[in-house]
């Protein structure tokens, strides 16, 4: 597998552009609507592979969603822009999205019996899937079979009749791989593929996907809580707390010069870099998660901030491009200036 950082991914104009995403939450009972995610903004390009990392409860998950236009009521979103493939979706219908999700945009699940049917073959759902497009059943069937080939199936005829519950974990993530390329999308969202499969097949679903994009040119989102993936699978990283985006940037910058506080935490809690004549005890981020049923006006990330200027608590930082990333800290802008 090639390492991301020499493949030189090149294009004309990005995929995929997300600007001001926000996602709330409204009870039930009217209470005060609540900020799930805010002002979240990606610019992906064709062929480019981006991770959005961070600890759970951060957003990942409800900002790929709501990309996607899958949030439901309670919950709610909107974005000053969102675009796939030059097709404006900002203000897209509902109707509008389903045909636009598996054509253009498609995602897969952390659980893939998620997104297959118990009930039906593996061959009934990838034709049914195919058949979104004027094709023959014909046509759909040795389509499917070579799906299964791309994405590692042994015996692809013999698995067409299959149900998912007649196959291992590893094999049914492959297969909901091959439902979600079924339509030829061309931004791909993967939301934790791997976290319930061992770690041999763990890197077997990830190098699929490398191969995958390199050779159809297809970008992919990985949202992953496991930072140790970065250096094989990604481009570019995008980290995230309480909601909000706090350093974006490539690979090589986010994980060998990490500005913001939260990042450094985070690979500082990396498990496995000492050897077992150095060990010690794991470095843990102090604190806890913000409550995001209570308002905050600073950074969110502030409360477990070893380093927090007063500033902190009382304003919310903005995004400022450092060093050639984004990076929302006061801490970073006061002692680095900012540009752009």
């Amino acid at each position: 597998m090639t390492k991301p950082d020499t493949l030189g991914v090149q294009s004309v104009a990005p995929i995929l552009v997300v600007e001001g995403l926000r996602t709330f939450l409204t009870p039930d009972r009217g209470g005060v609507t609540i900020p799930l995610v805010e002002r979240f903004d990606l610019s992906v390009d064709p062929g480019e592979r981006w991770a959005i990392v961070g600890e759970s409860g951060s957003g990942k998950s409800i900002a790929a969603r709501s990309i996607m236009c899958l949030v439901d009521p309670p919950l709610s979103s909107t974005a000053d822009r969102i675009e796939i493939g030059g097709l404006d979706l900002t203000d897209a219908s509902r109707a509008a999205w389903r045909n636009v999700r598996g054509q253009r945009i498609a995602m897969i699940l952390q659980d893939p019996l998620t997104a297959l049917s118990p009930v039906f073959t593996v061959g009934n759902q990838l034709v049914e899937t195919i058949r979104r497009r004027p094709v023959s059943v014909h046509d759909a069937r040795d389509r499917s079979l070579d799906l299964l080939r791309q994405v590692g199936i042994p015996d692809p005829a013999l698995r067409l009749n299959a149900y998912p519950h007649e196959l291992s974990g590893g094999m049914r993530q492959r297969i909901a791989i091959a439902l979600a390329l079924a339509c030829e999308p061309q931004v791909l969202i993967a939301d934790e593929p791997t976290t319930a499969l061992d770690v041999t097949v763990q890197a077997q679903i990830l190098e699929l996907l490398v191969t995958l994009s390199e050779k159809t040119g297809t970008a992919v989102v990985m949202i992953t809580h496991d930072i140790g993936i970065l250096p094989e699978f990604a481009h570019k990283v995008a980290v995230m707390y309480g909601g909000r985006l706090v350093e974006t940037g490539t690979v090589s910058q986010v994980l060998n010069t990490p500005l913001h506080p939260y990042t450094q935490a985070l690979l500082r809690a990396r498990p496995g870099r000492s050897s077992s004549a150095e060990r010690r005890r794991l470095p843990v981020i102090g604190g806890a998660p913000p409550d995001l049923f209570r308002m905050q006006r600073g950074c969110p990330f502030a409360p477990r901030c070893e380093a927090a200027l007063s500033t902190c608590s009382e304003i919310k930082p903005e995004r400022a491009m450092i060093d050639g990333r984004r990076v929302a800290c006061h801490l970073v802008t006061s002692s680095m200036g900012t540009a752009g």
